[in-house]
């Protein structure tokens, strides 16, 4: 029997090919195209995929609901595809069973109205067994890397060196991405006390095993 909800597609997140994982396009490729075929996949945003900088995670996420979702509008709301499970039950009309997907948000209000995000944090890490001690946090407009370096590729000095990254002796890096999106202005020396907030929020939500 045909339905009466609306039709909708969902374009899901997906990472570039040129930054893809050394099964299919190695991460040392990545900076040779940037140089010589000024092929910059991540575009403004700092990192590779795997690296803890917003280039390592932040990607494209499309949703066309025809009488539904107005077209054309821009969200900063952040999300992650775990969002996806309560968001879609909810546009299904279903109810997410107890003691299931616990970390995901119901974007619902998002896509339709263009609301707050009810997600405040993401927590970065690409792989714990060979980066146990590096994670990052995004909260809010916040990017907090716990270690020395963002990079899980090295990067060449040419780059950066051309995109302004500045070599320091912090062991951390904090970054305001509503003012400095391509992450070039260090804030770890500068602000402590934000240092030390984020710092535990990232300890609460490790601890937890989960990113509510």
């Amino acid at each position: 029997m045909p339905s009466s909800r609306p039709s909708a597609t969902t374009a899901l997140p997906k990472t570039p090919w040129s930054c893809s994982p050394p099964t299919t396009a190695p991460n040392h490729y990545a900076y040779p195209r940037i140089r010589y075929l000024n092929h910059r996949s991540s575009g403004p945003l700092r990192g590779l995929k795997r690296d803890l900088y917003e280039g390592g995670h932040r990607v494209p996420f499309l949703v066309k609901w025809p009488g539904v979702i107005k077209p054309g509008v821009v969200s900063p709301a952040l999300t992650s595809q775990v969002d996806l499970f309560a968001t879609l039950a909810a546009a299904a009309g279903a109810t997410v069973p107890p003691n299931c997907a616990h970390d995901s948000y119901d974007m619902l209000p998002v896509w339709k109205d263009n609301a707050p995000s009810p997600r405040h944090s993401i927590v970065h890490n690409t792989n714990p067994n060979a980066y146990a001690y590096a994670y990052a946090l995004r909260h809010h407009h916040w990017l907090l890397i716990n270690t020395k370096s963002g990079a899980r590729t090295p990067v060449p000095e040419w780059f950066n060196t051309a995109n302004g990254y500045q070599p320091h002796d912090q062991p951390g890096e904090l970054y305001n991405l509503d003012s400095d999106l391509a992450q070039q202005h260090n804030l770890y020396e500068h602000m402590p006390e934000r240092v030390a907030e984020l710092s535990e929020i990232l300890k609460q939500l490790r601890a937890r095993g989960q990113l509510r």
